[in-house]
């Protein structure tokens, strides 16, 4: 996983998605996430080549927040919510490779 934090002017280049593409190993995806936008030559080079990369940009970003009606009065207690979740899921599979190893 690449993950940008850009103005909105600093596009994600060939130079960054490539060094992602270097280190996709076999039947693994990659995930690039930018506070900016991807520029058309390194998303060309992406679909075209069909590398396995899910990409999510500032756009991206704010349509999820908007369709989830987050702004900036609820925010806090909607990261609150996801670091929870994120929590949970961290000690099922660490509960889950307990069980395994015995």
């Amino acid at each position: 996983m690449e993950y940008t934090f850009d103005e909105s002017d600093n596009a994600v280049r060939v130079r960054q998605m490539s060094r992602l593409i270097s280190r996709i190993r076999y039947r693994q995806f990659g995930i690039m996430i930018t506070t900016s936008y991807v520029d058309g030559q390194a998303y060309k080079e992406v679909v075209e080549d069909g590398h396995p990369i899910l990409i999510v940009t500032a756009s991206d970003i704010a349509g999820i927040l908007r369709n989830n009606a987050i702004d900036s009065s609820n925010i806090d207690d909607w990261l609150r919510t996801i670091d929870h979740s994120i929590n949970r899921l961290e000690a099922y599979y660490h509960r889950l490779n307990e069980y395994l190893r015995n």
